[in-house]
């Protein structure tokens, strides 16, 4: 990619050398909020019995609104949170 950029540049098309940088900058900060937000999904996995023993219910309707795009499959445990919250 970078060799790419450096053949746009010594050409002359520093229009499109500049997208292309853009979209590896915004694919690298898409990528590193859904490792934020698989690991956020992994907590909440592991601590759904608690949630589920103690009838934390606001807590139950806090995640499913949180998760309102949970069809999201590029997050593992996203689905799962989505399952539990219809339940």
């Amino acid at each position: 990619m970078r060799r790419d950029i450096a053949k746009l540049l010594e050409t002359g098309q520093e229009a499109t050398a500049r997208i292309r940088v853009e979209h590896i900058i915004r694919e690298e900060k898409m990528m590193a909020a859904q490792e934020i937000i698989e690991l956020f999904c992994e907590l909440v996995v592991v601590r759904l019995p608690i949630i589920e023993t103690q009838r934390y219910q606001n807590l139950k309707g806090m995640f499913v609104s949180w998760l309102w795009n949970g069809s999201n499959e590029t997050i593992p445990n996203m689905r799962c949170l989505v399952d539990y919250g219809a339940h």
